[in-house]
């Protein structure tokens, strides 16, 4: 039977590249989407009794909501991100499903491609974002539950 988990036991992490990448998890997440999309090449031909597929390029993103906390150094790398001014990935993400010893995480360098800071007048003021994925995933096991 497979074991059910909570949402809020997710952890988003960014770090600026780097061999040894200082992580700063991001905090005061409301949600937070890990995206992955393949393409599906059409292999049929007039021989095919069915359909017949290759897969095709990845594309993977995170999308989410935050409570704003420019105190936050998650958040205020996102925000770097964001508004520097360069066509290649600036950031690393890390994704954890559940923080703990020797379960999985995903590792990727990447950048944000939106980034939406609201004003709002009775509510908390929330930061809407997207990091796209731009290289290559590395799955691997963590070594322990902290950052």
């Amino acid at each position: 039977m497979m074991a059910k988990r909570m949402g809020k036991v997710a952890e988003l992490h960014v770090a600026e590249i780097s061999e040894t990448p200082d992580w700063k998890k991001v905090g005061h997440v409301v949600d937070a989407t890990w995206n992955a999309n393949w393409a599906e090449v059409d292999m049929s031909d007039q021989d095919s009794l069915n359909n017949e597929y290759l897969r095709g390029r990845g594309d993977f993103s995170i999308d989410g909501t935050l409570r704003y906390n420019p105190q936050d150094e998650g958040q205020a790398l996102l925000e770097e991100s964001a508004f520097e001014q360069t066509t290649e990935a600036n950031l690393l993400v890390r994704w954890r499903s559940k923080a703990g010893a020797g379960e999985k995480e995903f590792v990727a360098p990447a950048f944000v491609s939106a980034f939406s800071n609201s004003r709002p007048d009775e509510a908390p003021q929330d930061i809407s974002f997207t990091i796209r994925i731009a290289g290559p995933i590395q799955r691997q096991n963590q070594n322990g539950g902290g950052s």
